[in-house]
């Protein structure tokens, strides 16, 4: 029994002692990929894929450097695009990350491209706290702008948002975008109906309102 005892607490120091090991290398590799990631000398394509890996890595700590690159506008673009899908794999700290996406995408002469990533991650992040601004972006003269908009929206998953949605259609001219909407809001009303009996007539309420804005438009159902 002593024995048996002995080996147990063997085998349990040898695992602590591992895990220990696995531990020390992977904070040394997120060092190392944020160092990779943080250096302007190195080559786009290795800070991109640092980035990128940090993202990955789904570790807060890298979170803090990473919201650095994306506030510094002098950074090339690309950077600041990989950035923005890093951080919204990381997800926290949330408030701070939602707050500098909000903050950059607003900022002056940004790239579309940019933007139309900054959007997408308010959907994936499902950013309830942006809706003001996705809202806003159905305005933009950029059709591709309001498409994203509307993917963000959908994917939100919000009845505030399928309401967003339901008026935006009624004055939506791009069929691209329209059809982007009909889309979003029938998965999202039909594929999601709550079993609630109150919130079921509502959903199919503003369910009919997005038909009947897509029937007024002749646009054929995707």
């Amino acid at each position: 029994m002593k024995r048996y005892k002995f080996t147990w607490k063997t085998v349990r120091l040898v695992i602590l002692i591992t895990l220990l090991i696995v531990s020390l290398a992977w904070a040394g590799n997120v060092s190392n990929k944020a160092s990779i990631a943080a250096d302007r000398a190195k080559t786009l394509e290795d800070r991109m894929g640092a980035i990128l890996d940090l993202g990955a890595s789904a570790d807060e700590s890298a979170a803090s450097m990473l919201l650095g690159i994306l506030r510094e506008k002098s950074e090339d673009t690309r950077i600041r695009t990989s950035a923005v899908v890093a951080l919204t794999d990381i997800g926290t700290p949330r408030s701070d990350i939602i707050k500098t996406f909000e903050s950059v995408y607003n900022e002056a002469n940004k790239e579309n491209n940019f933007r139309y990533t900054i959007l997408l991650a308010f959907g994936r992040m499902k950013a309830v706290e942006s809706l003001s601004l996705l809202s806003a972006a159905l305005s933009s003269e950029d059709s591709m702008i309001r498409f994203k908009a509307v993917q963000a929206l959908g994917a939100l998953e919000n009845e505030d948002a399928m309401e967003i949605l339901a008026n935006h259609l009624t004055k939506e001219e791009d069929h691209m975008v329209r059809a982007a909407a009909v889309r979003v809001r029938g998965v999202a009303f039909f594929g999601a109906a709550s079993s609630l009996t109150g919130r079921v007539f509502t959903r199919v309420g503003l369910a009919w309102r997005v038909v009947s804005a897509a029937l007024r438009a002749e646009l054929p159902f995707p």
